[in-house]
């Protein structure tokens, strides 16, 4: 498995919530735009002194901006050179700029509303990956997953015998990746992230293996 391989889903990640950002925006201003037109056919809303609407105010009064930094070494593995980056930044309305440093690290601005689009998009996509390991063909010996709030720590229920028999340990990584990638996103500093991954036994309740991530990446890996 190659190092950090969470980086290039994560790359991905960024961009495609952006662009799904940016779609469901488009779908939006075409429905307002419908709407305003059957609104001005009878007359309705032509008042040019009448009050911008409440969501307008809404949405000027929190059109900040808000930056996401990825660290060099979560970005080294991504396969696309710092011109490719920021050219795919620019493509996608939901994101402001996209510089990267000298150093590999790299900070994305985009606005409030997107980014907490994409963080609300990220949970329920995690939440998604956590019922489809419990529920699926793939992990049979895994019962449950449960996570806290921020995706920094997780706990597979475990039937013992079988997990320690088969390959499902792999699924840890599944959960890491993500809650590495949303911790980023939601403004965890670069030298602080973690996701700590518990497997318990679903009997007893004893804890019978605990990986932290990124600092046992390599050590999974040999």
């Amino acid at each position: 498995m190659r190092k950090y391989l969470f980086t290039g889903i994560a790359a991905a990640g960024l961009l495609a919530a952006a662009a799904c950002g940016s779609e469901e925006a488009e779908e939006n201003n075409q429905a307002e735009n419908n709407e305003t037109g059957s609104n001005n056919e009878t007359g309705i809303g032509n008042n040019e002194n009448e009050p911008a609407p409440a969501d307008e105010e809404e949405e000027a009064a929190g059109s900040g901006e808000r930056t996401v930094t990825f660290p060099a070494d979560f970005m080294e593995e991504t396969d696309m050179e710092p011109e490719e980056l920021e050219a795919s930044a620019e493509e996608d309305d939901t994101i402001l700029d996209v510089e990267v440093h000298d150093d590999g690290s790299a900070t994305y601005t985009m606005t409030e509303e997107s980014h907490s689009e994409m963080l609300e998009q990220m949970a329920a996509e995690i939440h998604t990956s956590m019922e489809e390991i419990e529920d699926g063909e793939d992990f049979p010996s895994i019962s449950e997953v449960q996570s806290n709030d921020d995706f920094s720590e997780f706990t597979f229920l475990v039937d013992e015998e079988a997990f320690e028999e088969s390959f499902e340990g792999f699924a840890a990584f599944t959960v890491a990746y993500s809650g590495m990638f949303y911790q980023l996103f939601d403004d965890t500093d670069s030298d602080d992230y973690e996701v700590v991954v518990h497997v318990e036994n679903e009997d007893s309740g004893e804890v019978i293996d605990t990986s932290t991530f990124p600092d046992d990446m390599d050590e999974m890996e040999e």
